[in-house]
């Protein structure tokens, strides 16, 4: 007999590299330092600076774990974690805290480079973005769906668990 809980459905995904971006180069020095070692011809160099590769490590371990938010099918907690395999959770928002929810039709393009300084844009297909409103004034993106019927459901599913 499986009593365990579901596991909570991810709604939405994406990196938190952004505050990083000035700092990746800096991030990225443990790899160049070595390198400048080796051709400047002092292989033992390497090993007394082993903890520019430990900073560097964990500097990319950090900036590259994605923000995470997760719904919580049996009691409709949503909760926002930083990183996937071990998610710090630093947000729960129960769902007596939300005000309301919307689903709104986007239109996205694709920007690509062509010659003499000049861009081409294409459509893409429409997709459907789902987002909360909390009573305290904040909104919060749940996701982006492909299709419309993804986005009502489960906005129904959430108008229906608030009452």
């Amino acid at each position: 007999m499986n009593t365990s809980r579901p596991a909570p459905r991810i709604l939405n995904k994406r990196l938190f590299v952004p505050v990083f971006m000035p700092f990746a180069f800096a991030g990225l020095m443990f790899l160049l330092f070595p390198l400048i070692m080796l051709v400047a011809g002092c292989p033992m160099c390497i090993l007394r600076q082993w903890w520019l590769f430990v900073l560097g490590a964990l500097f990319m371990g950090i900036a590259l774990r994605p923000r995470v938010v997760r719904l919580d099918e049996t009691d409709a907690c949503l909760s926002i974690a930083w990183g996937l395999k071990w998610p710090w959770v630093y947000r729960r928002i129960g769902i007596d805290e939300w005000a309301g929810f919307s689903v709104t039709q986007e239109f996205p393009v694709m920007v690509t480079p062509r010659t003499q300084g000049t861009v081409g844009v294409t459509a893409l297909p429409p997709q459907w973005h789902l987002k909360g409103m909390t009573k305290r004034g904040k909104s919060l993106s749940l996701g982006v769906y492909p299709s419309e019927a993804e986005a009502l459901a489960l906005r129904k599913r959430l108008e229906q668990r608030l009452g």
